[in-house]
Order: structure tokens, then C-alpha cells, then sequence
């Protein structure tokens, strides 16, 4: 609640909640502007199956090895080898055989289990 005080002309509060100056919310909201903008952003999906980088003697590997974006059996998925290293993102991760990116619900013929 505000009253008036009429010798004067001016403003007084009579809240006892805390208050916050134009002068900090001014300069705090540029930074909040840019939080929003930047912080927010999500990291842009990784295509498992774009194998365009890959040199054409590893394309032959990878197929040598029998690699499928789909394991037959989900208990010999690429995240349950000892030879796949997990990416940045949860849907694509590379191998320590296997040359490309490699799906982690994938598979291929050099398949071992984590012990």
C-alpha cells in the first residue's frame, strides 16, 4: 500500500515485502534476454545413419562386419559391447572397431558383451 504524502508530493511504501530498483531490473534484464536466448538452445540431433564422411574402405569394413543400425537381439545392442564409446549425445556414439558413427541400439560380428 502506498499513501501520499501531501506536504511534498512523493511516493511512500508502507509494504514491508522487499523491493527491487528500476535501476537493478534494468540492468538485469538484458542478461536474462541473453540466458533465454543462448541457455535454452538444444544441441542439434546427430544422424546415426550419415555415413558421408566415411572413407570407402571403411564402408567396406563396416559392412564386412555386418553392422546394423538394429541389433537382432537387444541384449547385443552397440551399448552393451565393450567396444562402443558413447557420444556427446545419447543417440550416437562411436567404436573402438568400427569405423563411423555407430547407433547405440546397433550391432556388428565383433559384438562382446561388458563383463
Amino acid at each position: 500500500m502506498s499513501s501520499v504524502n501531501r506536504d511534498h508530493g512523493t511516493c511512500k511504501s508502507t509494504s514491508t515485502a522487499p523491493t527491487i530498483s528500476r535501476r537493478v531490473t534494468l540492468l538485469l534484464a538484458p542478461a536474462s534476454l541473453v540466458g533465454l536466448v543462448f541457455g535454452c538452445k538444444s544441441e542439434p540431433k546427430v544422424d546415426c545413419t550419415d555415413v558421408s564422411a566415411v572413407s570407402a574402405p571403411d564402408l567396406a569394413r563396416r559392412s564386412a562386419l555386418g553392422y546394423q543400425v538394429q541389433a537382432p537381439k537387444p541384449e547385443m545392442a552397440c551399448t552393451l559391447c565393450v567396444h562402443y564409446v558413447a557420444g556427446a549425445t545419447p543417440d550416437c556414439g562411436t567404436c573402438r572397431v568400427l569405423p563411423g558413427p555407430v547407433s547405440p541400439a546397433g550391432y556388428c560380428k565383433l559384438f562382446a558383451a561388458k563383463g
